[in-house]
């Protein structure tokens, strides 16, 4: 028994280096969040939890080799069921504590107070006689503000697909290989096969099925506290976006500076010039 507990504690303190910071932060609540070193920062953390991951899985089976257990009783199947929630809500702490500290960097009445500064910057540029945002305020861009945090949190909840489960995986249905089609003169739908693309599509699908069933990545996504502050997190993004184009707009009436040729402008504004002079000219004459 004293070996199990040791190894439980083991487990516990390898996994309190997962969530003891966030596993992208900036220097202090000024600065903005180094984007460049963020993926030399992840994949030095992922290489971590990898490397914590085996070494999880090399106590449970010493624990097991050591008590001569037999892998196939009910009792292991508990124990190992028992491990596996420890390392469920070992993932859950580590993300729970980056996507809190994103929700916090990125509370609007924080940094009105100026309690935390702007996470990120975007700066607004003239691009082919156009004002556009970099980066880009246009939730269809693959390079928006939207996709930079979306990739942030799904580079957060991804670390918890880099170790298999403790306890086996849970039976998992898969899609369908065909599709319903039209109905039949039984009055039944007929199948049709898939077309290549749609076919590659259902693999790439049951892959990830399978990356979430045999890690934690999927209850980790089910997660209903993590799903409300993901849920935050990205309504205040949608807001910043709103924002930002009622800001665009407001330059809307000053086009006219870059979009015209600026000697054709001149020439034009001086012209006015001179007719509104002789106008008043004339106007001085008609009056004397």
């Amino acid at each position: 028994m004293q070996l199990t507990k040791n190894n439980v504690a083991q487990i516990h303190k390898v996994m309190r280096a997962w969530y003891s910071n966030p596993i992208v932060e900036r220097k202090d609540g000024k600065k903005l969040l180094n984007m460049e070193e963020k993926d030399a920062k992840i994949a030095a953390i992922y290489e971590t939890v990898r490397r914590d991951g085996q070494a999880i899985h090399d106590l449970v089976k010493h624990t097991c080799e050591i008590l001569e257990v037999d892998s196939n009783t009910s009792m292991w199947a508990a124990y190992l069921a028992y491990v596996d929630g420890i390392v469920k809500e070992g993932f859950f702490s580590a993300i729970r504590t980056s996507v809190e500290y994103l929700a916090e960097n990125m509370n609007p009445d924080k940094v009105a107070a100026k309690e935390v500064g702007p996470l990120l910057e975007a700066k607004l540029e003239l691009d082919n006689e156009m004002l556009v945002f970099n980066p880009g305020m246009d939730e269809e861009s693959s390079e928006s503000f939207l996709t930079i945090i979306e990739d942030l949190l799904d580079s957060i909840y991804d670390i918890s697909s880099l170790m298999p489960r403790i306890a086996p995986a849970p039976e998992m249905p898969l899609p369908s290989p065909t599709t319903p089609g039209a109905m039949g003169d039984d009055g039944m739908l007929a199948e049709e096969e898939p077309s290549p693309a749609e076919e590659e599509a259902r693999l790439k699908r049951i892959r990830q099925m399978e990356i979430e069933n045999e890690t934690y990545l999927g209850e980790m996504k089910k997660n209903a506290r993590l799903n409300s502050l993901r849920t935050e997190i990205l309504e205040r993004v949608h807001q910043i976006l709103e924002e930002c184009q009622v800001y665009r707009e407001t330059f809307d009436q000053y086009t006219y500076l870059w979009t015209e040729n600026r000697q054709e402008y001149m020439k034009n504004f001086l012209a006015a010039g001179k007719k509104n002079d002789a106008g008043e000219e004339t106007t001085e004459e008609d009056d004397q």
